[in-house]
Formats: C-alpha cells, sequence, structure tokens
C-alpha cells in the first residue's frame, strides 16, 4: 500500500533520523517516531543490472508505461506494484528489468 505522502529520504535526512535516535529510551524513540505517520526501513544494496536487464527494460518501457497510463485513468494511481503483486507476468517483468 502506498501513501500520498510516501517518499524516500536522502540520506542526510537518515543520518539526521539516526542522530536523533541515538541515546534515547524507548519511550524518547517513540515520541519521535510519532512525528511520522509510517516508517519503513529498508537496508542493503540493490541487485547490479546487466545488460540483459537494462536490454530488457528499454523492451519493457512501453508496455509498462501503456499499463501505468491505464491504471492512472482508472484509479488515479500510476503505481504497478500492486497489479504486480496480482499478475505474475507483470511481476516477472519487473524482475527482469530489474526493477523491484
Amino acid at each position: 500500500m502506498r501513501f500520498k505522502d510516501e517518499r524516500n529520504m536522502w540520506h542526510s535526512e537518515t543520518e539526521d533520523l539516526a542522530e536523533a535516535l541515538a541515546d534515547k529510551s524507548a519511550s524518547e524513540i517513540q515520541e519521535i517516531l510519532d512525528e511520522h505517520d509510517v516508517i519503513t526501513l529498508r537496508t542493503g544494496e540493490r541487485e547490479r543490472l546487466n545488460i540483459f536487464n537494462r536490454l530488457f527494460w528499454i523492451a519493457a518501457f512501453p508496455i509498462l508505461f501503456s499499463l501505468f497510463c491505464v491504471k492512472w485513468l482508472l484509479t488515479g494511481d500510476g503505481h504497478l506494484d500492486s497489479w504486480a503483486k496480482k499478475f505474475k507476468p507483470l511481476e516477472l517483468v519487473f524482475k527482469y528489468s530489474g526493477v523491484k
């Protein structure tokens, strides 16, 4: 599920958040996190894209863009991740293009 105010944090913002959370008690951490509706912390490195992923992305772009337009017209939300969870072929397109 995506929220209207959902966004990625810049590196400096994550450093500021980490600094704010350092050496705090559980109740102080809860107060800081209550200022935000939803916080999802993810770490890790993105898989490296190989030449196949890049070429597949070029071929898949028109299809994904068309689906984006259709979904946006029908629902007002253009994010295709919810459809990718429902439809296996779309999930495979995301996987092979390196998007997900």
